[in-house]
């Protein structure tokens, strides 16, 4: 595989996964909005724990920031993206287990 097509593989890859958690992370909130208001109708409370939203991040901009730091910003990338998706499951194992007791 060329340099080429893996770098443009990789500005795919990284296109998505900078915009797709933020927009996961709104839909989440409106379903557990919708699980507490179905839940509510069987008289049962479900507290969820506090669900921290992740800022929506802007790919063109920590592109133009990874070339004007000659990648460098890149690695910052990276790890805010490993944590954001980190930070997302572990908020989302307490949703589910509060649904399993739920039920």
């Amino acid at each position: 595989m060329s340099i080429i097509t893996f770098g443009l593989l990789g500005l795919y890859v990284s296109y998505f996964l900078t915009r797709d958690p933020h927009k996961h992370d709104v839909r989440q909130v409106a379903f557990m909005q919708q699980v507490q208001s179905a839940f509510s109708k069987f008289e049962k409370t479900v507290v969820f724990p506090f669900w921290k939203s992740l800022p929506g991040r802007s790919f063109f901009l920590y592109l133009v920031l990874t070339w004007l730091t000659f990648g460098l910003f890149g690695l910052y990338w990276n790890y805010v993206l490993i944590s954001d998706f980190n930070d997302h499951f572990r908020a989302q194992w307490q949703v589910e287990d509060q649904l399993l007791a739920n039920l």
